[in-house]
């Protein structure tokens, strides 16, 4: 490597050291700093701002313009996973799927807890997002506190489950297909391998810290239903629809977005709401 270069590598690592800084103290939202860093990263390594060459690489070109267009398939993926984990929410079967699993495990935590993670995991592969994470919190945490659990042990149940749901949710996928090059194939593989120890550390940490903790104080009560209106009925047949996208991508290796709109289809035929047109338009 000439100096050139050297100088060039070294800025780019501190430029990077700054910016993740400024991520990880919370100074600079993590949707402004990556664009920053692309950006300065291109001016440190030489690269133009404009070129009348479309051969030639520049940071509006190649950089602004092409790297968005690179995400389209990402920016789909997610706005399709946010729209099914809506509908989900909407016809009740979130909720239904998280107390069901409360009438399953009675009164022993360690069941308690692992059966809320197995759901909430399977909830978080349908949908993601910050919305979705609080929603199951709102509803799994006092459920748990009401079985005694331990305030520590409820979130990292719920903790766990976002991680474990994420590998799983096929929306994040889209990312992985079209910044990484990755085929839907080869995701799903390597998903798998990654999940696997993760899930079994999972299980154990939620078993270990619910023996080492004892059981809390019962001092938080379940509501008989959530702020904003009542507990709809769902059929049971209807709780599967959170894995219909899952397993149209790992069995049948259909593609995220159409994987998706056929789990929101069998949504809305296994619960058939009043207002189905409605529900898929997400009023």
């Amino acid at each position: 490597m000439t100096t050139a270069m050297w100088f060039q590598a070294i800025g780019i690592l501190l430029v990077f050291l700054v910016f993740v800084g400024l991520m990880m103290t919370r100074k600079l939202p993590t949707i402004l700093a990556l664009p920053c860093m692309a950006i300065l990263f291109a001016i440190i390594a030489g690269v133009p701002l404009l070129s009348s060459d479309p051969e030639t690489a520049s940071i509006a070109k190649t950089i602004l313009a092409g790297g968005s267009m690179k995400l389209s398939g990402a920016i789909a993926g997610l706005i399709f996973g946010a729209w099914f984990g809506q509908i989900l929410n909407k016809v009740g079967i979130t909720k239904s799927i998280i107390r069901k699993a409360a009438e399953l495990a009675g009164d022993k935590p360690v069941l308690i807890a692992i059966l809320f993670f197995i759901t909430a995991s399977i909830i978080f592969s349908a949908a993601g997002g910050l919305g979705m994470v609080i929603l199951v919190g709102t509803i799994v945490i006092p459920i748990m506190l009401t079985a005694g659990i331990s305030q520590f042990v409820a979130s990292i149940v719920v903790l766990l489950a976002v991680g474990v749901g994420s590998l799983f949710n096929v929306s994040n996928w889209a990312v992985y297909v079209d910044v990484l090059g990755l085929s839907v194939e080869q995701i799903a593989d390597y998903t798998l391998v990654v999940a696997s120890p993760l899930i079994v550390i999972a299980l154990a940490m939620i078993v270990f810290y619910i023996r080492k903790d004892g059981k809390g104080r019962k001092a938080w009560t379940m509501p008989a239903a959530t702020p904003g209106g009542g507990d709809k009925k769902v059929p049971a047949i209807a709780l599967i629809s959170p894995l219909v996208p899952v397993l149209l991508v790992f069995i049948f290796k259909i593609d995220i977005v159409p994987a998706v709109i056929a789990g929101a289809i069998v949504t809305i035929l296994l619960t058939w709401p009043k207002r189905p047109v409605h529900i898929l338009s997400v009023h």
